[in-house]
């Protein structure tokens, strides 16, 4: 009985066999560790584009929410995110399309920063791409919750969203479990969103409006990091 209509129907808007270029987008940051080398004091990378709680409330400098996310402490932290965090931004650009689920990546992650620093009631500094990375579990944890029909499904998948937070973050002193913990709410909250709006039959978007949104993604933070370098 469990193996009638077996496969099932890829609910997935871009087909079991699209493929993202999810490989060539983290090789960027690869390329771009290369230039800015690890945290240290003096490294006017981190200077200039750091997640810094002062700055960005006390002297208006919303370009370090981007720049931050695209900035890593050291190989580790860098290989950490884009190894672990890339299998989970392959899975959901293949659900949801290479530019939409870039932009919402930068979208949710740079919410989410500003979320952490607000929160914070002393001086906070920050950097990486894990925010990102935990609002893509959190999106893709929710869509799977979506597409499931059976309850033994939407239970495995919220078991599964669970674990791998519980899994990637952890309590060393360098590790910032209020970026990870709001990464992965608003990734839920965005999730739902993306859900309900697959489940109301629409689809989402097409190539030129996904090359579109990619191409945006890119330009705001090259822009981000324009006004870390030229105005901080």
């Amino acid at each position: 009985d469990e193996n009638r209509q077996w496969p099932p129907v890829d609910p997935r808007g871009q087909g079991a066999s699209y493929q993202p270029p999810t490989i060539l987008l983290l090789a960027i940051f690869v390329l771009f560790f290369s230039e800015t080398g690890p945290w240290l004091a003096q490294n006017h990378w981190f200077v200039a584009g750091s997640l810094d709680r002062l700055e960005v409330l006390e002297h208006q400098q919303w370009w370090r929410l981007c720049t931050a996310l695209t900035l890593h402490a050291d190989i580790a932290h860098l290989a950490g995110n884009m190894i672990i965090g890339g299998i989970i931004i392959h899975f959901l650009t293949k659900s949801i399309g290479t530019g939409l689920g870039w932009f919402l990546l930068f979208l949710v992650g740079v919410f989410a920063n500003w979320l952490n620093i607000f929160l914070h009631a002393h001086e906070h500094h920050s950097v990486g791409f894990s925010t990102a990375v935990f609002a893509a579990i959190g999106m893709i944890c929710t869509l799977e919750i979506f597409s499931r029909t059976e309850r033994r499904g939407r239970l495995l998948a919220i078991g599964a969203g669970a674990a791998l937070f519980a899994l990637f973050s952890s309590t060393e002193a360098r590790v910032d479990i209020g970026a990870h913990l709001w990464g992965a709410l608003v990734g839920l909250g965005t999730g739902v969103c993306l859900g309900l709006w697959r489940k109301g039959g629409r689809k989402f978007p097409g190539f030129i409006m996904q090359l579109s949104l990619l191409l945006i993604t890119i330009s705001v933070v090259w822009l981000s990091w324009w006004f870390a370098l030229h105005r901080a």
